[in-house]
């Protein structure tokens, strides 16, 4: 009677063993979580999304181009040092929009090629919105794609002859390369232009249009994540 009820106990836990090995060999593997990259710290998903804000100040070289109300000679403006600072939200996967803000301030000729003639200075800031598509190649390194529209307030003079003052409307493509140097930080890079496509000024008293064509910039800095 023992040896009976030994042997069905021994059965009993065989069965048991063998039916617990069979589940956890069907289990389906846990996933694995995202491991954080040794250079950024940022995790290497493939499907990470980017972040749903980010700030940007930016600073590079406004080139040169040609200003000036309607009916008066065209200066050539110099190359400039040009500001630029947006804020970017992500409202969808890969489409961003926010505000922008950028300036810069420059020196002209009234005549001909920028070395000689009548000089002057002059300036141009504005404001508007941005709208982007955005894409992350890796989860360090961001690409977008846009335009920005908004309105410029410039001004340009000729020392002795005028000084005008206008406002008008700016409507540009953009493209943004982006680093992400940490969780909260990174450098990037833009590539764009500013013009006025329709505006108008005040020349000595006078009502003129002051239409310009584009002037590129391009220019690199520092963004913030949130």
């Amino acid at each position: 009677m023992p040896t009976k009820n030994f042997l069905l106990i021994a059965s009993l836990s065989f069965t048991l063993l063998v039916t617990s090995r069979a589940s956890a060999q069907d289990a389906p593997p846990a996933a694995a979580a995202p491991m954080p990259s040794p250079a950024t710290g940022i995790a290497t998903d493939s499907a990470a999304t980017p972040d749903r804000l980010r700030g940007s100040l930016r600073l590079g070289p406004l080139m040169s181009g040609r200003i000036a109300p309607y009916g008066y000679t065209r200066s050539t403006t110099s190359v400039a040092p040009f500001l630029t600072t947006e804020l970017e939200f992500l409202v969808l996967r890969h489409f961003a929009f926010g505000p922008y803000a950028q300036g810069g301030v420059f020196s002209l000729v009234r005549n001909g090629t920028y070395g000689g003639g009548e000089q002057g200075t002059g300036f141009v800031v504005g404001s508007g919105a941005t709208f982007k598509w955005r894409h992350q190649l890796t989860p360090a390194v961001g690409v977008s794609a846009g335009a920005v529209a908004g309105v410029n307030l410039t001004h340009v003079g000729a020392d002795g002859s005028y000084s005008a003052t206008g406002t008008g409307f700016n409507v540009a493509p953009t493209v943004q390369v982006a680093y992400r140097i940490s969780p909260r930080m990174g450098a990037s890079f833009q590539g764009s232009f500013v013009s006025t496509v329709w505006g108008n000024g005040t020349v000595n008293g006078e009502s003129r249009s002051m239409t310009y064509a584009p002037m590129i910039f391009v220019a690199a800095g520092v963004d913030f994540y949130r």
